[in-house]
């Protein structure tokens, strides 16, 4: 309740790594995100298929993923480093046109173009 009527430039999304529940904070996130906040989420680039497990980086990067290719009013992509930091913004993105899939073997196939994959050091180009 302390923060029940505030609005931030920066929120960070790292709870329950079940792509249901980081569809839920990402939605709740955009309710309280200032018009040029962003919202950075966690453990979107396990490193191995047995980083899906719910203790460590689960199945959330599915949530990240649908954006990715649903949201054209956005502008996302993911930073690699420490198991992977998803950005978004409000802005505009292609999206990916790929059909969604689950799983080690789609996200590993996939993860370059679906996450849209930056290094770190050209993240601050494509913040807007």
């Amino acid at each position: 309740d302390r923060y029940k009527d505030e609005n931030f430039d920066l929120i960070f999304i790292d709870g329950e790594h079940t792509k249901e529940q980081v569809e839920k904070d990402i939605d709740n996130s955009f309710n309280r995100l200032l018009p040029n906040g962003t919202i950075v989420v966690h453990d979107t680039n396990p490193p191995k298929e047995d980083w899906l497990s719910p203790g460590m980086c689960g199945d959330g990067w599915e949530a990240f993923a649908k954006l990715r290719s649903t949201r054209e009013d956005l502008n996302m992509f993911c930073v690699p480093d420490n198991f992977g930091i998803g950005v978004i913004q409000r802005g505009s993105q292609e999206i990916w046109k790929g059909e969604l899939g689950s799983g080690w073997n789609f996200f590993n196939e996939n993860k370059d173009d679906l996450m849209n994959i930056v290094s770190f050091e050209s993240m601050k180009e494509r913040l807007v």
